[in-house]
């Protein structure tokens, strides 16, 4: 299910909330989908809203997730990459500062790449207004995992 087949997924439903895909190997997942941004539905692979929920965690919960999808949460490595893993999916980025000051970015094409590959994230494409910090291929490990992800 591309970018595409999930926005007309979304569309039969116009409002936001958790709903139920399938990903490619038929397996169902639950997602989050925003309907009130830019005209289309959009799958939530992360919120941080209100600070209710830790973000320091460790590897295996950063692999297949954490969180409330009806509050903060993590949707998973794992799951973003079955997500991405056939067809064409971009990526938007919405952002607030502490002044209150919002941007988005968008990336016409998005993926990761499998465990084995560490999660290597692929975009292209930006356009927005929060400026292109994902300009190149970024592997997503944070310093303090280093050593989690030899566990």
């Amino acid at each position: 299910m591309g970018t595409q087949e999930l926005r007309r997924y979304f569309r039969r439903h116009n409002t936001s909330g958790v709903y139920t895909i399938y990903l490619p190997s038929g397996s169902p997942l639950q997602v989050y989908c925003e309907q009130d941004i830019d005209r289309w539905g959009w799958a939530v692979i992360q919120r941080r809203q209100d600070g209710s929920v830790d973000f320091y965690r460790n590897w295996t919960e950063y692999k297949y997730g954490f969180g409330d999808l009806n509050g903060e949460f993590w949707l998973g490595l794992e799951n973003i990459y079955l997500m991405t893993s056939s067809g064409n999916y971009s990526l938007r980025m919405d952002l607030t500062d502490w002044d209150n000051t919002t941007g988005f970015a968008i990336y016409d094409t998005f993926s990761i790449s499998n465990e084995s590959n560490n999660y290597t994230l692929h975009v292209g494409g930006y356009h927005g207004t929060a400026g292109n910090g994902l300009d190149t291929k970024l592997l997503i490990i944070c310093p303090q995992w280093t050593s989690l992800l030899d566990v």
